[in-house]
Order: C-alpha cells, then sequence, then structure tokens
C-alpha cells in the first residue's frame, strides 16, 4: 500500500511501512552469545516475510497480525572479525553493523556494579590503556515501572580511550581479563545496574506478593504509588521537588576571604553536629567552618589526605586558602558520600595550618556531623579533626517543609518490582553465558536476604533461558570504621553471611572483598581486582577449567570444636597454606556467650588464635569460659589478615561451638 503526498505541485510516494524495526537490543556494535542461539526479534509489515541474512546463513520468518517477527540465529561461535545483520520484508532493509560473537554477561546490582572506571582506581591511566574495540558495553537507561515492559533503552559501547571512562568498572575488568585469557575473544557486557537499589526492586511482583513476609516489607509504597502509574510519578515528583530543595546561590564567602579562616565574630561550634545547634531549624543555606591545626615539622612539605565520612550535603574545602576537593548537586545523596580529597605537598606546612569548608545545606538538617573527619599523612598517622570549629552563616534560607509523599516518591525505585519491571522484564529470553551480580548494601541486616538473594537467582536464570549460567556475585566488602571492641559487628556480617548461603545453588561463585574494601568509600576503589577474581572463578570453572584449574580459593569456615584442654579447633574448607598477611598473629576472632537473661545482652569478647596444620586454634579467655560461638571477621571493617596460599582471604564465618563432633 503507497500514500500520495504532494509538495509545492510535485507529487512522492513513499511506502506506508518503514524497514523492519529491531528491538531494544540490537543496535550496532552488539556482540551475540557464540554458544547459544539468538532470538531476534522486531517489527515488520503484519503478514510479511521476514528474511534475515547472517554471515553465511538466510533465515526466514513471518510478521504477525500485529507485525511482530521472531528469527532464531543458530550460535554462530567467536567471530572476532564484524559482521553485518541484514533484515528485510517487502518495505526494505535494516542493517545491524559491527556485530561480534563471544561472550554475552549481564553485570547487575547497585552502585557498585554501576561505579564507572573514572571512578574507580588509577582513573586516568586505566582510560588511556583502553583499546579493547572487541569489549562492549550496553548500558540500560535507568527507569521504572509498575507494570511488566517489553522494551528499554541503551547503546553498545565500545571500549577504547575515548569511552572507557564511563564503562562499569567491574564488568570491564572481568571482561577485560577474560579477553586476554581466551584468544582475544569478543566480550559484550549489558550492564543493567542502579545505585541503592535493593534486591526487591529486582525481583517481580508475583513473587514478593506471594508470603505475607514479603508483602508487608517490599511493595507497600508500590501499591501507594501504582494509580500514578510511571508518568504521574515522575511529573509529581518533579512537582513536590520544587517546593522542597533550595537551590545554591553562590559561593559569597570566597571574595571575602572565608577560604582562608575564620574571622572574629565567627560563632563557636563542637564537630561533630548539625548546624542545627547553632542556628536553629531554619537553616537551610551556605554556611563557613573553619580551623587552625598543628602541623609537625616531620610532615611538612609532604602530601596529605582530607578524609571524612560524610558532609551535609554539598561542599568546597580548601587547605590554606587553597581549594582541594568540592562534592556538589551532581553526587547522588552527598549527605552520605564519604569524601577524600588529596591535599598536595606544597600546602602543607609546620605548624599552624588551616582547613576551611563551605557547606550548601539544601533541605533537612546540614553541617559536619560525619563519623570520622581527619587529616590521613602519607606516613599513615592521622590528625583528628573532631572537636571545636568555627562557623559563619553565608547566607541563610527559610527552610522548607517536607512533603510526605516526596521521599517514597524519589525512593521509587527502591520498592519491589519496579526495577524488575523497566529493566529486568525486556530482557525474557535473552540467553547470557553469566551474570555478574555486586549488590546487598542496600538490604544490609536484612533477615529475609538469604531467601530472597536465592529466588533472584532462579528467576532470573529461568526468565533468561540460561537455567545453570553461570552467577558470580560479590561478597560486600569492608566498610565504615575498624571495631572499636568485639561486640561492635555493625549488621553488614549478617548480610555476608547470607550471600554465602546462595552457594548451595548450582554454578553459584562467590568473590570475597573483605580485603579490599575501603573505610571511608562504600565504592572500594580497586575495581580491577573485583574484576580479575570475578574473571578467575569464570575461567576456572566454566570457560577454561583444564588451563585455569585451581586458580582460585575460597577459604571457608567449616566448623569449630572445643577440646578437653579448652581450646576451640576450627576446621576450614578449601584452606591450604595459610597464613597471615603481615606476619602478625591471626586477627578478629572473637567468643560469644549466652545472652544473659537479665540484660538481655549477649557477651562476646576478643580471642587469641593461631594457625596449626591449615586449622584455626582459639583459646578461651578466662572472662568467657563457657562460649556458644566463635567469629572470625565478624564486623562491618575488620583487620582480616589470614589468606590463604594463592593470597585469597578466609571468608568471615560464625560457628557455632560443638563439644561432641568427631574428628
Amino acid at each position: 500500500m503507497k500514500k500520495l503526498i504532494v509538495v509545492s505541485g510535485l507529487i512522492f510516494t513513499t511506502a506506508l511501512y518503514a524497514s523492519p524495526k529491531l528491538d531494544f537490543l540490537f543496535k550496532d556494535a552488539m556482540v551475540f552469545s557464540a554458544a547459544s542461539t539468538t532470538s531476534l526479534t522486531g517489527s515488520a509489515k503484519a503478514g510479511d516475510d521476514v528474511v534475515v541474512k547472517v554471515r553465511d546463513l538466510e533465515l526466514k520468518s513471518k510478521a504477525d497480525n500485529e507485525g511482530r517477527f521472531k528469527v532464531v540465529i543458530p550460535a554462530l561461535g567467536v567471530v572476532r572479525e564484524p559482521f553485518t545483520v541484514k533484515v528485510s520484508d517487502s518495505t526494505g532493509e535494516t542493517h545491524l553493523n559491527d556485530c561480534l560473537s563471544g561472550l554475552l554477561i549481564l553485570a547487575a546490582g547497585q552502585s557498585n556494579m554501576e561505579v564507572p572506571v573514572k571512578e574507580a582506581l588509577n582513573p586516568i591511566e586505566e582510560a588511556a590503556a583502553a583499546n579493547y574495540p572487541l569489549i562492549r558495553e550496553f548500558k540500560v537507561v535507568h527507569d521504572f515501572n509498575f507494570t511488566p515492559q517489553t522494551t528499554l533503552k541503551g547503546e553498545w559501547t565500545k571500549v577504547v580511550s575515548a569511552t572507557a571512562s564511563k564503562i562499569g568498572a567491574v564488568g570491564y575488568y572481568t571482561a577485560r581479563r577474560l579477553h586476554k585469557e581466551l584468544n582475544g575473544i569478543p566480550v559484550g557486557i549489558i550492564n543493567n545496574s542502579v545505585s541503592a537499589s535493593p534486591i526487591q526492586s529486582w525481583l517481580p511482583e508475583e513473587y514478593l506478593r506471594s508470603d505475607k513476609r514479603f508483602a508487608k516489607y517490599f511493595v507497600k509504597h508500590f501499591e501507594d504509588y501504582r494509580a500514578l502509574g510511571r508518568e504521574g510519578v515522575i511529573k509529581r515528583r518533579a512537582e513536590l521537588c520544587d517546593t522542597l530543595f533550595q537551590t545554591d546561590p553562590g559561593n559569597e564567602g570566597l571574595a571575602k576571604g572565608w577560604n582562608n579562616g575564620a574571622k572574629e565574630d565567627w560563632k563557636d561550634i563542637e564537630i561533630p553536629n548539625p548546624l542545627e545547634r547553632v542556628y536553629g531549624e531554619a537553616s537551610d543555606g551556605s554556611y563557613w567552618f573553619a580551623r587552625e591545626i598543628e602541623i609537625p615539622s616531620s610532615l611538612a612539605g609532604k602530601p596529605m589526605e582530607f578524609k571524612a565520612t560524610s558532609l551535609d550535603d554539598h561542599d568546597i574545602t580548601y587547605f590554606n586558602g587553597v581549594e582541594i576537593g568540592r562534592t556538589g548537586e551532581e553526587t547522588p545523596n552527598p549527605f552520605d558520600t564519604p569524601r577524600a580529597y588529596k591535599i598536595p605537598a606544597n600546602l602543607v606546612k609546620a605548624g599552624k595550618n588551616i582547613i576551611s569548608i563551605r557547606i550548601f545545606d539544601s533541605a533537612h538538617a546540614g553541617g559536619i556531623f560525619p563519623e570520622k573527619i581527619f587529616l590521613l599523612a602519607n606516613d599513615g598517622s592521622e590528625i583528628d579533626l573532631k572537636g571545636p570549629w568555627k562557623v559563619t552563616a553565608e547566607k541563610i534560607l527559610p527552610a522548607r517543609k517536607w512533603h510526605p509523599d516526596y521521599l517514597p516518591l524519589v525512593k521509587i525505585n527502591r520498592n519491589g518490582a519496579t526495577l524488575y519491571n523497566a529493566m529486568f522484564a525486556p530482557l525474557k529470553g535473552v540467553k547470557v553465558d553469566a551474570i555478574l551480580w555486586y549488590q546487598g548494601e542496600s538490604n544490609a541486616g536484612d533477615k529475609l536476604y538469604s531467601e530472597v538473594f536465592k529466588t533472584l537467582i532462579t528467576t532470573w536464570r529461568n526468565y533468561l533461558d540460561s537455567p545453570v549460567a553461570p552467577f558470580i556475585f560479590v561478597q560486600l566488602a569492608s566498610y565504615r570504621a575498624k571495631p572499636k571492641n568485639a561486640m561492635d559487628t555493625g549488621n553488614w556480617p549478617m548480610t555476608r553471611a547470607a550471600q554465602t548461603e546462595a552457594l548451595t545453588l548450582e554454578n553459584v561463585r562467590m568473590v570475597s572483598a573483605i580485603d579490599i574494601g575501603d573505610e571511608f568509600r562504600i565504592h572500594p576503589l580497586n575495581k580491577q581486582e573485583v574484576g580479575r577474581r570475578t574473571a578467575l572463578w569464570l575461567l576456572q570453572d566454566f570457560f577454561a577449567p583444564e588451563k585455569f584449574k585451581n586458580s582460585i580459593t575460597l577459604p571457608m569456615g567449616e566448623f569449630a570444636k572445643k577440646t578437653a584442654d579448652g581450646k576451640i579447633v576450627i576446621k576450614l574448607k578449601d584452606a591450604k597454606g595459610l597464613k597471615t598477611i603481615d606476619g602478625k598473629a591471626p586477627n578478629c576472632f572473637s567468643l560469644v556467650g549466652e545472652r544473659d537473661r537479665k540484660t538481655r545482652k549477649i557477651p562476646t569478647v576478643w580471642a587469641k588464635a593461631e594457625i596449626v596444620n591449615d586449622e584455626i586454634i582459639v583459646t578461651i579467655p578466662q572472662e568467657l569460659l563457657s562460649p556458644v560461638k566463635v567469629r572470625y571477621a565478624w564486623h562491618m571493617n575488620p583487620d582480616a589478615n589470614i589468606f590463604d596460599e594463592k593470597n585469597f582471604p578466609l571468608n568471615p564465618f560464625e560457628l557455632e561451638i560443638k563439644s561432641d563432633l568427631a574428628e
């Protein structure tokens, strides 16, 4: 069928139907899975024959009454030379250019999977050295929805110097190792990750409603805002944002020299403390803080680093009048983002030095109230910055009242099923060679995590038509301050333990990251090592087992037994050649007693340990003679110093102590 178009007296004819349109994943620079069939799908003229030409293959299908078609392309094997896929119907031909065939990997989770190369270790050097056009990333555009979708947005990007800084670091470093070790095999990464996303947002609604426990915790706001729909949520959120958040009026203090320290009329404030302690509740706006610090001559002329676990909200930080770093509105959740700013050696002098910080508080409480704030010297010593500071108001803005709907609407994609519907459901039937998962921070301490995590693994594999695909996940890394005492555990150990329970599923492997965390960064910089360990699991157990046999291990605690002489023997699994990485005695062992009926407290004390023939022998201290559990590295950020002969860390564990268990 044709229709006529008349323009300036001339008659043109044009087809009513355009050339075939391919679905979202089928774009230029795509990487096919070499080992699997691929269902190429799209839209064409209803009822038309659709012809697909791939290399030396010609495949045919027919568009249904709605114009939808599917052509199953056989496994192409590894193809390193770019090829073109041609798709045609009676209206024309569509080309899918610069395609490859190799490994197709889904990399998913929250921000630690999303973090790009530019925010990881050695970003400038890594981007400059990136020349891997056979490694490509398809970055799924963030979205949410209340019903399962059939399409999503994204583009394939080659990993070269000009693009590498924006590529997801964990996926890239995993792919790079695979590419090098497997004779230059092409690797495609589908990066499907969203910062701060909890696991329930990646699960289907029907599963979350299948159990009252899940429905209570995971779909509450989903139901509250379903009626608004996606577009309604976006509109309402924007309306409320305009009424709530303040806009930074600009840095007026710099011209007044406030970057050089406090003036006589500045007020006193004890840090850590919010602005409200000095200026009351109506204290949004911009403020300056300053403090004089003494630096010993031994550190003069040497680089330092300013560190703070958080500043609220935005900051510009100066050292001796010179800006050393800033965090602004471009940073998600700046109020909860650790700061780490380098101080050049030429700024550091003996005696009096001045640190000045401009804070802009856009809403709610603000100021300087981190867990830790200090200067880190290049010799490892610290100068604590807690204590008396000076503060002055640059511009006070009357605080605005928060609408009760605002935060739930902002966090709508943290509700059950919202990301699954928008960003995962469209991938139905896309066969992948492996799934990488880095998530758990947003579910820290959740007692249901183990159960829902195992369900996610099974659900995703089946949905992708890859029921036994390797599933490699990263255990939560170390984070926050070192433990003050044996009872100072935090809630991440519980989540780490829940993660390990997924190892009971077929073809599931865990990357331990307990040794590569960062006290001040929830996003540890060393993504290269995470990628290396991930790739080693894939090479050793799935892609090249003969060549990479015994490349990676995961030493774990298996059981603990109390002996007659008052010792605890800990048997380990997959642990050979154990040693302490620093040459010191084993750290971070603690013993747990029975809960006290009166105080309800659970006594927990440190315990000395030693390595004997690849077992751990723990001495029971006098203050807790009847322990019921033994723990290793059971803290947010433990000094875990036990490694095996391949230099992989002993995994954190909590074991019940048995007294009658046979050897």
